[in-house]
């Protein structure tokens, strides 16, 4: 007699296997660079959330304090990481919410902390250059010291961007000087000759900038993770971890319901390269490779703020580019030169005249930077539908071609974002 067979088992069976195989294999799968794998698209940038359930745990219990002092009421606040988005960031977990008095954060004092804004300002007139001006304590930089005292964690800073060796080596030779005033005044430049501009995209240089500014100086856990690109695909994973206590319990208080707040506050850069169609005789109606049209981006470019459309209008002398921009994620979006201010724990406050700002760091073709307006190339995007635009000025240079061609127009953005995530916590006395 043939033994029978039951194909709903067999299928089942080989559900589970599939599963299995394929949560085994998961971590494999994300960081395979595999042919059909597309970068600088989708709406995130760094994608957080609690590690597990236990932190924090929906419950605690509070026991008194054991003889000898031994502390028994700790709790982790532990945060997942991971930068799905094209960009390099730097960035800060804060951890808010709840009552100091009842809970103590290792590392978080809430005591009003002194210092101020670091401001980076990129200025026109030259090539690629700006100022990061840091009023108070906020910066540790040493007008006096060399490179390794003006960026803070040089040796991260190498590691994150794929360099060896000392910093003044690469960074000079890239074409990139950062030099100190008396006064705290920092000024960086690039020199055209030297920097590869295309290496130094997708916030590689944004790194550069803010490797000044301290996330940890309002009591954040600073991280620096690597994009989604083909150096790094499935971008890289972070975790960081609060260390809590339950402290001060009222003599006479049963439970309580403590909010525990973590905010995601980092830098980050979006990066476009759409083809657009240069004709230097737009009126002419010979047989053309390309017609002048505008681009429209059905995808995201792999980071919160979007490039949405490229509206392309061509004249004998000069084309003109509108880009048009988007914050296309739930987080909000601020002026990168106020970036401290997402922090809790800062003195001053985070209002309306710091939000909704992005700064224009890079729109080119080929090596040609182009001239844009509004001129301090910082752009408002609107509080409502969180969208703004700018419009550039490419010069039509005969020398360069008399037929229409496509090039990329380089397009890179930089700004702050922030995305915050809470639970709530029930403490209990326990005896």
């Amino acid at each position: 007699m043939k033994p029978t067979v039951n194909r709903t088992t067999i299928a089942g069976l080989l559900l589970v296997s599939i599963l299995l195989l394929a949560g085994c294999s998961s971590w494999n799968f994300i960081h395979t660079n595999s042919p059909n794998r597309q970068y600088y698209i989708g709406t995130e940038g760094v994608w957080m959330q609690f590690a597990d359930s236990g932190s924090p745990p929906p419950t605690l219990y509070y026991y008194a304090p054991a003889a000898g002092g031994t502390d028994t009421n700790t709790f982790h606040v532990s945060v997942q990481l991971q930068n799905h988005g094209a960009s390099f960031v730097k960035g800060g977990i804060f951890v808010s919410g709840y009552d100091p008095g009842l809970v103590r954060f290792d590392g978080v004092n809430i005591a009003a902390q002194s210092g101020g804004d670091c401001i980076v300002d990129l200025v026109t007139g030259g090539f690629l250059s700006g100022i990061l001006q840091c009023n108070g304590n906020t910066v540790n930089w040493d007008p006096n010291g060399g490179w390794g005292t003006q960026i803070r964690n040089p040796q991260a800073l190498a590691s994150l961007l794929g360099f060896t060796g000392a910093l003044p080596t690469w960074l000079a030779s890239a074409g990139l000087g950062i030099s100190v005033a008396p006064d705290g005044k920092v000024s960086f430049s690039i020199s055209a000759a030297n920097f590869d501009l295309d290496y130094w995209n997708v916030g590689r240089a944004l790194m550069v900038v803010l490797s000044g500014i301290d996330m940890t100086h309002y009591y954040g856990q600073e991280y620096l993770l690597h994009g989604n690109t083909p150096d790094y695909p499935g971008g890289e994973n972070g975790f960081v971890d609060f260390l809590g206590h339950v402290q001060n319990w009222p003599s006479n208080l049963d439970h309580t319901t403590q909010t525990i707040l973590v905010t995601n506050c980092y830098g980050y850069a979006t990066y476009a390269a759409p083809d657009v169609c240069i004709d230097p005789n737009p009126y002419s109606q010979d047989r053309k490779v390309c017609i002048p049209q505008d681009v429209i981006f059905s995808q995201s470019n792999g980071a919160p703020v979007a490039v949405t459309r490229v509206e392309e209008e061509p004249t004998p002398y000069n084309v003109f580019f509108t880009i048009h921009f988007q914050n296309v994620n739930a987080g909000k979006v601020l002026d990168l030169g106020y970036i401290q201010r997402c922090s809790p724990y800062y003195p001053g406050t985070l209002d309306t005249r710091h939000l909704n700002a992005i700064r224009i760091w890079d729109v080119r073709i080929g090596k040609d930077r182009l001239t844009c307006t509004p001129a301090d190339q910082i752009i408002r995007l609107d509080d409502t539908s969180g969208a703004g635009q700018i419009t550039c000025t490419y010069p039509m240079t005969y020398a360069t071609a008399r037929s229409a061609y496509k090039t990329p127009l380089i397009i890179e953005a930089w700004y702050g974002y922030m995305d915050t995530m809470q639970r709530q916590v029930y403490i209990k006395r326990a005896g």
